[in-house]
């Protein structure tokens, strides 16, 4: 895959301007066969409200940032993020073991995950 700087990631996301934040991930997030890996991943950063100095440069980067501090279920993703960014933001857990706690009463399948290309956000269990 073709590493993007972080200055043509921002010319990538200034392409943008008019249209409105939220549409603008929405339609980045919701192809996952067909999006950039790195440009998916600074999407979902900025979404879910996470904190950064500055965009990830490389995919590596990027999954560092959100195994590190994105601890969601993907079931509340899926069903919130049509809700807008305060209702996703507002259903983060505190702390990686928070977040295995209610994964383990409350899973969705892997395949499910992978379709929607959130492997990302997979966390172990045990």
């Amino acid at each position: 895959m073709k590493k993007q700087s972080l200055t043509s990631t921002r010319k990538w996301y200034e392409s943008s301007k008019n249209i409105p934040l939220i549409i603008y991930f929405s339609r980045v997030l919701s192809n996952p066969k067909e999006r950039d890996g790195l440009a998916f991943l600074q999407a979902l950063i900025v979404e879910l409200g996470i904190t950064f100095t500055s965009l990830p440069e490389s995919l590596n980067q990027a999954r560092a940032v959100l195994k590190a501090k994105a601890f969601i279920n993907v079931r509340d993703y899926l069903t919130l993020r049509s809700q807008g960014l305060e209702a996703l933001r507002s259903c983060m857990f505190p702390s990686k073991s928070a977040l295995v706690r209610d994964v383990r009463r409350r899973r969705v399948k892997k395949t499910a995950i992978k379709n929607h290309g959130l492997q990302v956000l997979l966390v172990s269990c045990y």
